[in-house]
């Protein structure tokens, strides 16, 4: 996605937090497969703080609006986005032959600021790598998002924590994303990239068929295989969650998108969701609803604590009636 201009045409848009951390590589090779094709495109972007530790020594002005791929300077963040460029050279999502653009930001109180490399193919599929300079990494992944409007944000779920400090559950940096970008945003957590697929979670509510299209596009993308579940909290609602199963996998069905099975499991939606999380290498959340409307079966305190205790991958969904 160019930042210079917005694109006349709607394109698929993911932006890929990168920090050095084992999954938010891995949200990159996720996210390569979700931005297969001409009209995807992917940002790779570190945020780091203002002057963090940065000294240039005598580094000219003009080297510094270069591009910072070709610099030989140890910087964390120029040293993940190359390393995330390479996967991407690997990967099969660009080649060395891309047309190549740099732009520079001044960023006040910073001798480096921000930069942007868009690397474009002549079918317009774009792969950007951007370093952002905010006073707060969080926010500035979320000022990103609001900026440029991007479909899916991956972010790794610990960033770059000790294994005592994972125990915690998600990284405050995370979990504020997670509750504050306007649009999807796949929390990343290391472990096998593939299981059995996507485990995709119907909750019965208008809201989450309303995110069954906006799960279908990146998921389908992928080319993984998946499998729908919901919960019946006791036997009388088992009639109800095969419905819900029925009513989702044909709704996927007119939409091109195939389901490789369907489940439903009895008792309490958070521990069996966690449970049935297990076999697959992500599970599909919609995302908790907007204050003042109503989920029926997973409010948002079900939600984000699925969230924080799973041991795979999480994706919370929005719908239009989110953004």
């Amino acid at each position: 996605m160019s930042e210079d201009q917005p694109t006349k045409k709607k394109r698929f848009s993911i932006l890929v937090c990168i920090d050095g951390s084992e999954e938010s590589y891995q949200g990159l090779k996720e996210a390569a497969l979700f931005g297969r094709g001409i009209d995807a495109d992917i940002i790779l972007m570190y945020a780091r703080l203002i002057d963090q530790g940065l000294h240039t020594g005598g580094l000219q002005m003009n080297v510094i609006r270069g591009n910072i791929l070709e610099w030989d300077m140890d910087i964390p963040g120029i040293r993940y986005l190359k390393k995330g460029r390479q996967l991407l050279l690997e990967l099969g999502n660009m080649s060395v032959d891309w047309e190549e653009t740099v732009t520079h930001q001044n960023v006040a109180g910073d001798p480096l600021g921000d930069h942007f490399i868009q690397h474009t193919n002549r079918q317009g599929k774009r792969i950007g790598l951007k370093l952002r300079t905010t006073t707060d990494i969080a926010q500035g992944i979320i000022d990103q998002q609001m900026e440029y409007r991007y479909d899916l944000v991956v972010l790794g779920g610990y960033g770059r924590r000790s294994l005592s400090e994972r125990l915690l559950g998600l990284s405050p940096m995370a979990s504020k994303v997670v509750r504050e970008a306007g649009c999807s945003v796949a929390v990343m957590r290391p472990g096998p990239e593939d299981k059995q697929g996507y485990l995709i979670v119907v909750d019965g509510s208008d809201r989450g068929m309303a995110t069954v299209d906006q799960t279908a596009i990146f998921i389908h993308r992928s080319g993984r295989p998946i499998t729908l579940v919901t919960i019946a909290q006791d036997e009388t609602e088992i009639s109800r969650a095969q419905e819900q199963l029925d009513k989702v996998r044909e709704r996927l069905s007119l939409l091109g998108v195939q389901v490789k099975e369907t489940m439903f499991r009895v008792g309490d939606p958070e521990q069996e969701v966690l449970e049935a999380g297990r076999s697959f290498s992500a599970t599909v959340l919609a995302a908790p609803a907007p204050k003042g409307q109503i989920a029926r079966l997973f409010q948002e305190d079900v939600v984000y604590r699925i969230l924080e205790k799973s041991d795979r991958s999480v994706f919370l969904v929005r719908s239009i009636w989110d953004i």
